[in-house]
């Protein structure tokens, strides 16, 4: 590789972000009254004078377009602009609960979270109203009002994702139940993974602190939209175990990009005894580098296994798979979500926009005769993405295995 910071990913997945960065907002996908309404409706009214300052940060029209590239029918328009409002709405308390929750509240928080799904599913397909919601945790839960808006914002995004697809009659009961299952255990998982880091021991492992970077920062909570735009949901069971291991590379690319390029940001901000929730930072700790420039290139090499990795794994399970194109065109979308990260760092999002020009990736696009070269390398993990990925605890394993398969436990349960 003749540049440490250039980043290869195949041409296919990036030939649709030059033109989504470029389109004009589409307000039929991005209602900011309707946006608000929601924030409001959830509890956030207090704080919902600061999501202007969220929603130009992020941008959350071209963030989720970078991630979900096609959309092809009505349902997908729906999802992708619920999904703003839920990416402007958890942006907006994660950094509240980040800051000013102790490791008790959270895992208060946690336990909340965990009765508050029991309670919304238990007569599934009927679904709890907000109002519900919260005369629900004022009278059951160990948590501070203050933070009823966070849970809120986590499972009445669930509701409505639910709701939609069910109107839609696109998928079965059944189908919809176990992807909201799904989604909902990664939002208890990142709750207690913030508990986790604000926790976190100095002699955690580099894999350990990216485990947690991973299901704390919420990729797996937006990357199962795909299922929905792609038309594959309930007709994959066979290989859900691949498309989880699918998603957890693409959380591990996410989780490297973004803490290459918010390290200046984070670190300009930190002030006192503030703790860096940050790879960069926890490696260069461990290989006891006082630059983060010698950290760059170690990161740049991981997300550069990470795309070949799952750039073998498309071309074989289009072998191992040939008919199911619903596959295919799922691990396709992932595929486009994961450049996706990339875009939305270096180019969509302008809470990044202030990372210097020498810490920036270079993106290189790959065609034939290299990625030839990709199919006929089964190339070894460095040591670090060999102990994240293969060697991984129990914790990890549990992680793969409910993003794939698994989802919430919900005891006295009744569908209708």
């Amino acid at each position: 590789m003749s540049c440490s910071k250039e980043l290869r990913m195949p041409r296919e997945w990036t030939k649709y972000h030059h033109d989504i960065l470029n389109e004009v907002v589409d307000q039929a996908l991005f209602d900011e009254k309707e946006l608000t309404d929601w924030l409001i409706a959830c509890g956030l009214g207090k704080q919902c004078s600061t999501y202007q300052r969220y929603a130009a940060a992020i941008n959350p029209y071209h963030f989720v377009r970078c991630l979900a590239v096609q959309i092809e029918n009505r349902i997908s328009k729906k999802i992708i602009s619920r999904t703003q409002y839920y990416l402007v709405g958890t942006y907006m308390v994660d950094d509240t609960v980040e800051s000013a929750c102790s490791t008790m509240e959270l895992l208060q928080m946690y336990d909340a979270y965990i009765k508050l799904d029991a309670y919304c599913f238990e007569e599934f397909p009927r679904l709890r109203s907000l109002d519900e919601m919260k005369q629900f945790l004022r009278q059951t839960v160990n948590v501070e009002e203050k933070f009823f808006g966070y849970l809120n914002v986590l499972m009445d995004h669930i509701n409505i994702i639910a709701r939609l697809l069910l109107r839609e009659s696109l998928f079965t009961k059944e189908n919809v139940l176990k992807y909201t299952s799904r989604l909902s255990y990664m939002h208890a998982a990142a709750i207690r993974a913030f508990a986790q880091e604000s926790n976190s021991a100095a002699q955690d492992t580099v894999a350990e602190t990216l485990w947690r970077r991973c299901v704390a920062g919420g990729p797996f909570c937006l990357l199962p939209i795909l299922e929905i735009t792609s038309g594959a949901m309930g007709k994959i069971e066979a290989q859900k175990t691949l498309v989880g291991e699918m998603y957890v590379l693409s959380a591990v690319f996410c989780v490297l990009v973004n803490d290459w390029y918010s390290y200046y940001k984070e670190k300009a901000e930190n002030k006192g005894e503030r703790k860096m929730h940050n790879i960069l930072r926890k490696m260069m700790e461990d290989g006891q580098l006082s630059q983060v420039v010698d950290v760059l290139p170690k990161i740049s090499k991981m997300m550069n296994e990470i795309v070949r990795i799952m750039y073998r794994k498309m071309e074989t399970t289009k072998s191992a798979y040939p008919e199911s194109p619903e596959l295919h065109k799922l691990m396709y979308q992932i595929a486009m979500a994961t450049a996706g990260w990339y875009f939305i760092h270096d180019k969509a999002c302008p809470r990044y926009k202030d990372t210097p020009k020498e810490w920036r990736c270079t993106l290189v696009e790959v065609d034939e005769p290299e990625l030839q070269e990709w199919r006929e390398n089964d190339e070894k993990p460095s040591e670090l993405l060999q102990q994240f990925l293969y060697d991984f605890s129990s914790t990890g394993k549990e992680y793969i295995d409910h993003v794939s398969v698994g989802g919430m436990k919900r005891e006295n349960f009744k569908t209708k």
